[in-house]
């Protein structure tokens, strides 16, 4: 007799998943990861659900997936915009030194 899944527990594994698949986006494209973070909470919390109710093995793997994906997404969206913002802090100051330098010369 085959065991029925249910729906939470299909919702934490495609959640799960999909958070995956923005990290692998948001390599390149640094805000995505944000997106796969919020996606990867909504599959923790589908899992959770999940497994309180009947614990299944597609509840554990979306449970698995969700914080895989909850945890590289943090770590890769928060690394990207620290170094976003410390390029932008740089360039701001490479400016403001070259005003100076030019405005030495009026």
């Amino acid at each position: 007799m085959q065991q029925q899944n249910s729906p939470k527990a299909i919702g934490g594994l495609v959640c799960g998943v999909v958070s995956l698949v923005f990290l692998l986006i948001g390599l390149f494209v640094w805000f995505i990861c944000f997106i796969g973070l919020a996606i990867g909470i909504v599959g923790l919390v589908l899992s959770i659900m999940a497994r309180k109710e009947m614990p299944s093995s597609m509840a554990t793997a979306g449970l698995i997936t969700s914080i895989i994906g909850v945890s590289l997404c943090a770590l890769i969206g928060v690394s990207c915009a620290i170094c976003y913002c410390a390029v932008v802090n740089t360039y701001g100051n490479a400016v403001n030194s070259l005003n100076q330098w030019a405005n030495a010369f009026d």
